[in-house]
């Protein structure tokens, strides 16, 4: 009896060991391997969402690129004279108006805006060439003292009658030390009467505009850059005058 519970024991003991063997073996070759494969599942996941936004960027940067390249491929196309051209605007066009009483017009070859330099308007109010932006501007520097400017006057207060409206300004600027005053009783003595009263005291406008005699005229397009301009007094109611300016009215 003894030997027989004995031997009962072992038996137990050693089903036991087996149990206990089959339950590890279990939990290594399957619970382990379906957790590890849950967690590969869940890092694949999130390696392709990184892969896609990765993916995302490198087209966006890609394309752009193909972009930049395309616009300098059609750039470098171009010739320099198409480049030279498309950089002064239509203010080339105006060269074929530089004939009879506006042959020393000469347009302008570059892409130019002038200096910003003060003067003073007929009511003592400063004011600069970007105050009449919007406008064609035909910028007029004399002075009281200038014979040659005197002659040429009246044919700038004629054009600002002929062309009077609100997209075409005279804008003659005295520079004189005696001020608006001096500006205005010489106007009112050859019958300007249309022209406004512009003055710059200090004389500093003309060097300003790159201008060093006097009388000098420049043409300004709406956006207030240069078109061109003409040296020495000229008969600014001519027809050639007149077709220049109407020109100048039609760029855009």
């Amino acid at each position: 009896m003894t030997h027989f519970l004995a031997l009962l024991a072992i038996v137990h003991f050693v089903r036991d060991i087996i149990a206990g063997i089959y339950v590890g073996t279990w939990k290594v070759f399957f619970i382990l391997p379906t957790t590890r494969a849950i967690i590969t599942r869940i890092y694949d996941g999130t390696r392709k969402e990184r892969l896609a936004v990765i993916t995302q960027r490198w087209i966006l940067a890609l394309v752009g690129i193909g972009l930049v390249v395309a616009f300098l491929g059609v750039w470098l196309m171009q010739s320099p004279s198409d480049r030279q051209e498309e950089s002064k605007g239509n203010a080339g066009n105006l060269g074929s108006y530089a004939h009879g009483a506006m042959a020393n017009f000469v347009p302008v070859e570059e892409d130019v805006k002038p200096a910003v330099a003060p003067f003073v308007g007929g009511d003592g109010e400063t004011l600069t060439l970007a105050d009449f932006k919007g406008q064609v501007v035909l910028v007029n520097l004399w002075a009281t003292w200038c014979a040659p400017c005197r002659e040429e006057m009246p044919s700038l207060d004629r054009l600002q009658q002929h062309l009077d409206s609100e997209d075409f300004s005279v804008v003659a600027i005295a520079s004189d030390r005696g001020g608006v005053e001096a500006a205005r009783t010489f106007l009112a003595e050859i019958d300007a009467n249309t022209l406004g009263v512009y003055v710059d005291s200090t004389a500093r406008i003309g060097p300003a505009l790159g201008s060093f005699g006097l009388p000098a005229s420049l043409l300004l397009g709406r956006d207030g850059r240069e078109l061109g301009r003409l040296a020495g007094p000229a008969e600014w109611d001519s027809d050639e005058a007149i077709a220049l300016i109407r020109a100048a009215l039609a760029l855009r």
